[in-house]
């Protein structure tokens, strides 16, 4: 396995990705913190919400995925509804019992919140997702703004995770990723980031306590050609 400096070339690769996370069509916004699925028929956007008249984090993820287009999932969760005023203050919690797996592009945006509430969380970002989010096998989707969220990428190319703070970035089998940037906001702040398997991705702009590039044999080449810093 090989890591070398950013060069020209790296960022013209990623730059040429960036337009799949950015070609949103519609925006779904995350209004409750409640992990509930009630919506019927085919499950799409167009079926949002269901009887309780609100939309949860699964039903945006799930309806994102069985909508034709690039979607962007927001959120306008409402302070009531923020269940860690101690542990994590001035955030909007959700959780549920699997996590939260993605597979189709998406833009899931954290800012959308701050914009929605304020910024009541000055050190970071005020959407946690506290039972992890999976990007499966996406192609050119995003995530910004998010806070202690733990971030898996398995399969799929081409994904931007971008000004998130004190998150952990897990890529697996996963190539041509870009974790931070060279621009203000663009880079985010966690305790690792893990690329297994995984080549051709640039992690740069970060403040992390640890990067690992692990390879294996087997089927996939071995992790080649990432790129740290610059």
């Amino acid at each position: 396995m090989t890591t070398q400096p950013c060069t020209l070339h790296h960022g013209l690769l990623l730059a040429s990705l960036l337009p799949f996370a950015r070609a949103a069509a519609q925006t779904i916004y995350v209004d409750t913190a409640a992990d509930v699925v009630d919506f019927a028929g085919a499950k799409q956007v167009a079926d949002l919400p269901g009887p309780d008249g609100v939309v949860s984090l699964a039903e945006a993820v799930l309806a994102s995925d069985r909508t034709p287009g690039v979607q962007t999932i927001g959120f306008h969760v409402p302070p009531g509804e923020w269940t860690e005023p101690v542990l994590l203050p001035g955030r909007a919690v959700l959780t549920t019992f699997a996590g939260f797996h993605v597979h189709d592009t998406v833009v899931l945006d954290g800012r959308t919140q701050t914009a929605f509430t304020g910024d009541t969380n000055p050190g970071g970002g005020e959407v946690v997702v506290a039972s992890e989010f999976h990007l499966e096998n996406s192609v050119g989707s995003a995530a910004y703004g998010f806070d202690h969220t733990t971030f898996h990428v398995t399969g799929g190319s081409g994904n931007v995770l971008q000004g998130n703070t004190e998150c952990g970035f897990e890529i697996s089998a996963s190539d041509s990723n870009q974790i931070g940037g060279a621009h203000p906001g663009e880079g985010n702040t966690g305790l690792y980031v893990v690329l297994e398997r995984a080549s051709s991705n640039v992690v740069w702009g970060n403040t992390l306590g640890r990067v690992s590039v692990l390879g294996r044999a087997g089927a996939r080449p071995l992790a080649a050609g990432n790129c740290i810093g610059g």
